[in-house]
Order: C-alpha cells, then sequence, then structure tokens
C-alpha cells in the first residue's frame, strides 16, 4: 500500500524502533525455530500440530532440535542432554560401557557437577555404586526420572509457546489476506 504524500508519518523515539525492531526479530527467529513441516498425509502447506508427547518429539531430530533451544532459553538444556546421552549409552560397545559410565555420572549426577541434573539422592547412590561394574541398564532409573521430570515440566511449556506462536503466526496470515 502506498502512503499519499500528504499524510504524515508518525515519529518514533529511536527506543522505541529499535525496541520494535527486536521484537519483530525475535519473533520470526523463534518461528524458525519451530517444528512446522509438511506432513505426507497433509500434501497441503498447513501448520502442523507439534508432537502430542515427549516420547514422540524425542524421535525426530528437528523437534529434539527445537526443544533443546528452547531448553537454552531456559537454562535447562541439562535434562535433555542427559536423556539423550543415556540412550548413545544403551548403544555403547562392551570394552567402553565402564569408562562411559563414568563420565556420564561425573557430568550429570556427581553432586557439585557442571550439569547437574535433578535426581533423588538414592537413584544417585544407586548409579554411583553400580559404575565398579556397569550395565547397559545402570541409567534406567535415573533417565525415566528425568524423562517424567520434562514431560510434567519443560515439555508442557514448550508445547504451550509453540501452540500459542502457532495461533500467532496463523493469526498474522490471516490478517496479511
Amino acid at each position: 500500500m502506498q502512503r499519499k504524500h500528504d499524510e504524515a508519518k508518525p515519529c518514533k523515539s529511536l527506543k522505541e524502533d529499535d525496541h520494535t525492531k527486536r521484537a519483530d526479530f525475535e519473533r520470526k527467529k523463534f518461528r524458525r525455530s519451530l517444528t512446522i513441516r509438511r506432513s505426507k498425509r497433509n500434501p497441503t502447506n498447513e501448520i502442523n500440530q507439534p508432537s502430542s508427547s515427549l516420547a514422540l518429539l524425542l524421535t525426530r531430530k528437528d523437534e529434539v532440535a527445537a526443544f533443546r533451544s528452547f531448553l537454552q532459553s531456559e537454562f535447562s538444556e541439562e535434562n535433555l542432554n542427559f536423556w539423550l546421552e543415556c540412550e548413545n549409552y544403551k548403544q555403547t560397545k562392551q570394552n567402553k560401557i565402564r569408562k562411559t559410565a563414568v563420565k556420564i555420572y561425573e557430568q550429570y549426577l556427581a553432586v557439585g557437577s557442571s550439569n547437574e541434573i535433578n535426581v533423588d539422592a538414592r537413584t544417585r547412590d544407586t548409579v554411583k555404586a553400580n559404575l565398579s561394574n556397569p550395565n547397559i541398564e545402570i541409567f534406567n532409573q535415573a533417565q525415566t526420572r528425568i524423562f517424567k521430570l520434562m514431560e510434567s515440566d519443560s515439555y508442557r511449556r514448550f508445547r504451550l509457546k509453540l501452540l500459542l506462536n502457532l495461533d500467532m503466526a496463523s493469526s498474522e496470515q490471516k490478517d496479511e489476506k
């Protein structure tokens, strides 16, 4: 739409203009990180809903990346990293199990570690006691607890934020028409 020459353009202060640009930039950046994709069943360009469960999300690389980005913004990425490392650990060759188990314990379960996850002392102590002779199931209890924590806490907020942004994007598309 072209402006008429006689219309006065409203003046904005530099701070207001910078704030508006920054908000637009952040909104576009978040939209790019959304996991909007075409479904094989739905070849149209409609926006699909985010995964209905954390378990399903964790099977999709693009959704894991979006969830990771969200967790980084909340400074709580360690739970996802721990869960994914446990999944990788289950595929570890026998000759590397002990070394990998100790590494995971020291990084996520040891009290005061840089990426310490929130598990109860009993779970932590059980893992620590089994480090001398670890198997591929050593982290199962801790992994299950972290999964439940993510599912009931951060995944709900992530899903809500996605749905709100999808609604907002849908509204903006309608406004443009």
